[in-house]
């Protein structure tokens, strides 16, 4: 529709201006219904300009026979890359130069394994971890969790599950943090997510679903996206990624909605 009143806009203003000149050939005046026309025909067209969005999203996509040898650009637009590592057990959200980690592995692939959590991070150039939101209470992460707060020095977490909170498992991400803390010197402690915040320009609603604990991410207009699959010979969209689902939209408007629903306190 956003085309259709551009163009006729367009055929609005050529028709009236060849009018106009007509009547400035046989000199004749050029009316106030020619004048109101003209107007009209230049805010249909700005109005139309304004309003049609810029479709720059790259739908994710998985090429099985690609390498993960050659490292990302780091972009400095705004852009989202989405990686699912080690089966789906965590979830990297990369935007405007800041990740989120969601969900430390329980279980780790071998060291050498291109798949491996850390070897991942080292492919796509990812040296820090802004954030981290947990979303179970399952102690079989507690150690990973641990290492990953170690490695990288983080002091930033949330939890997506208020249960989290005085377990042993909130106890010992505490202690870690602590110690980050006094390296970095920040007085940042792990907190629950609100239902509904801002993270790095981003709207993020928390939610418990019957599907499961779900974050919705909502990014600002005509952000470009790219969504990497290191381990998987599937496309990402509606699929459960062992996991996480992971379902990603994007409207007409310019707005990607990312949503990823974590059910995992049940699972091995």
């Amino acid at each position: 529709m956003t085309i259709f009143f551009l163009f006729f806009g367009l055929l609005l203003l050529f028709l009236v201006t060849i009018i106009c000149i007509v009547r400035k050939i046989i000199k004749r005046k050029i009316g106030y219904i020619n004048w109101s026309l003209i107007i009209v025909a230049i805010v249909t067209i700005v109005v139309s300009f304004i309003e049609i969005p810029v479709k720059n999203y790259s739908e994710a996509v998985y090429n099985k026979n690609r390498t993960v040898s050659t490292k990302t650009v780091v972009y400095k637009g705004k852009t989202l890359n989405l990686y699912s590592l080690e089966n789906g057990q965590s979830i990297v959200i990369q935007y405007n130069n800041k990740n989120i980690l969601i969900d430390v592995p329980s279980v780790l692939s071998q060291s050498n394994d291109k798949n491996n959590i850390f070897n991942v991070f080292a492919t796509h150039d990812i040296k820090k971890i802004d954030m981290l939101i947990l979303t179970s209470s399952a102690y079989k992460s507690a150690n990973n969790i641990l290492d990953v707060v170690g490695r990288y020095n983080i002091d930033n977490i949330q939890y997506a599950d208020e249960s989290i909170e005085k377990t042993n498992l909130d106890k010992e991400i505490l202690e870690g943090v602590k110690a980050v803390n006094d390296v970095k010197k920040s007085s940042m402690l792990p907190k629950v997510m609100e239902e509904k915040q801002n993270l790095f320009d981003m709207e993020v609603e928390n939610e418990k679903t019957e599907e499961g604990n779900t974050l919705t991410f909502k990014l600002p207009k005509n952000v470009k996206g790219c969504a990497n699959l290191d381990s998987y010979d599937k496309n990402i969209h509606g699929n459960n990624i062992y996991d996480h689902k992971i379902k990603i939209s994007y409207d007409s408007s310019g707005y990607i909605s990312l949503k990823i629903i974590s059910d995992i306190s049940d699972k091995d």
